[in-house]
């Protein structure tokens, strides 16, 4: 070779080398190593999270276990793949195929399988909370166990062969039927995307729709008598009665000390309610749930509960002067230093023993009573007419008896640890053998 042709060419071998090995590098790490990178069938524990995996082929591979979040992988092909464990969360899967694979204890959280075909796949198990679902094809797969909490469902086909439970099942039927049945009496939707639902005037009694999100949906039209709105969604679009937004508040929103004087909420499930320290006066929750409801040092007075369900509720401290307590269950309610003078009661008000005993002494009087042996801790007698009473062996402790009527009441061997005597008429009582440490406002006859 000549000197005048070997001197171009090599000046082209230097240019064009590291300009091909560049280009190559790029290719493959563009292309090539992505396609490497998809194993031939065991795949078991690959981690591809966060990848680009537009249209690749995973037919029939074993995806078992693969750690694919964040991953997108729209209109690949997993049909036949087994992807058993495989963490697909958040993962763009837009028009996917996953016809016949297995997601089974697949996790598909905020997964997006818009317009995926998973006819005939298992689902059984996996975790779709979030998911959005909508136009997927669903015939033949087996969703019997899958959480599809807060997934979207419109638009997405199911057949006979489908195998939903009962709860989604009826979930989508309400967003994919021409004419849904609304007759939802006592049906859950909890968990459910009802999101800008319009729910027209659907029976929602007692429907269980703990939650549920309702951002943007239309209740206004809706029966929601004893409807269980503990932890739904709804924002300021929601359409709510004003009563049934009341209910939703109560549960959701509490403030520091509420202010709910004089409202209007009756047949409401209110089971576990926090109202502590709230301005209930005048308010009216006739034939209510209240279980469990946290009431302690609110303001209760004149408030109307008859009827209501009180079970377990926590009234230690309220005021319950002239509140109305007709027919209510209070069975286990817990009403230490609550102030029971002047609340009105009937025959079918159910109050533990303790409490009717107290509710008795301060609105019908307790002179010569017999209370010997009673536990009576905690309850406020203050001024309580008790004059000639037998608490021999009775329970007082952290009572509170100021300003008490005690004149000639025999306390012999009687707990009265930290019991509050502050201006209490003490003339010929007996305190022989009584516990009386830490006692408050104690001053004996003659001292």
């Amino acid at each position: 070779m000549s000197p005048k042709i070997g001197k171009p060419l090599l000046i082209a071998a230097i240019i064009a080398v590291p300009t091909l090995l560049v280009g190559f590098f790029f290719v493959f790490n563009l292309y090539l190593k992505p396609l490497m990178q998809v194993c031939p069938k065991n795949c078991q524990g690959a981690d591809y999270e966060g990848q680009v995996l537009l249209g690749q082929s995973f037919k029939n591979f074993d995806l078992s276990h693969a750690n694919m979040p964040r991953t997108i992988a729209r209109e690949a092909d997993f049909s036949g793949a087994n992807l058993h464990f495989a963490n697909l969360s958040h993962a763009d899967l837009n028009g996917a195929d996953f016809r016949r694979s297995d997601l089974s204890a697949a996790l598909l959280t905020h997964a997006d399988l818009r317009n995926a075909n998973l006819a005939g796949s298992r689902l059984g198990g996996a975790r779709l909370y979030g998911a959005d679902l909508r136009h997927a094809d669903l015939r033949g797969s087996i969703l019997g166990s899958a959480d599809l909490s807060q997934a979207l469902l419109q638009g997405s086909i199911i057949d006979e062969k489908t195998v939903l439970s009962g709860h989604w099942e009826r979930i989508w039927h309400l967003w994919n039927d021409s004419d849904p049945d609304l007759d939802l009496e006592g049906a859950s939707l909890s968990r459910a995307n009802m999101q800008g639902y319009d729910f027209g005037p659907a029976n929602l009694r007692h429907a269980r729709l703990r939650d549920t999100n309702l951002s943007g949906a239309n209740l206004s039209e809706a029966d929601l008598e004893m409807a269980d709105l503990r932890q739904s969604v709804i924002d300021d679009s929601t359409r709510l009665a004003p009563r049934d937004r009341l209910v939703w508040e109560m549960h959701n929103a509490p403030s520091v000390s509420p202010d709910y004087a004089n409202v209007v909420v009756t047949n409401a499930l209110l089971s576990e309610i926090y109202l502590q320290n709230a301005n209930l006066q005048g308010a009216v929750f006739r034939d209510s749930i209240l279980t469990f409801a946290n009431l302690r040092n609110s303001d209760l007075r004149g408030a109307d509960f008859s009827g209501a369900n009180m079970t377990e509720a926590d009234l230690d401290g309220a005021l319950l002067t002239d509140t109305i307590l007709s027919g209510a269950n209070l069975h286990g309610a817990e009403m230490g230093f609550s102030n029971l003078r002047g609340a009105i009661i009937d025959t079918d008000t159910v109050l533990p023993e303790r409490w009717l005993v107290v509710w008795t002494i301060l609105n019908h009087g307790g002179e010569g009573g017999d209370y010997s042996g009673l536990f009576l801790g905690s309850a406020d007698l203050a001024g309580a007419a008790l004059q000639n009473a037998n608490f021999t062996e009775a329970d007082l402790r952290f009572a509170v008896l100021a300003g008490a009527d005690l004149r000639n009441a025999n306390f012999t061997d009687a707990i009265l640890t930290s019991t509050d005597f502050t201006d209490a008429l003490l003339t010929g009582a007996i305190f022989s053998g009584a516990d009386l440490s830490n006692a408050v406002g104690f001053v004996p006859e003659g001292k």
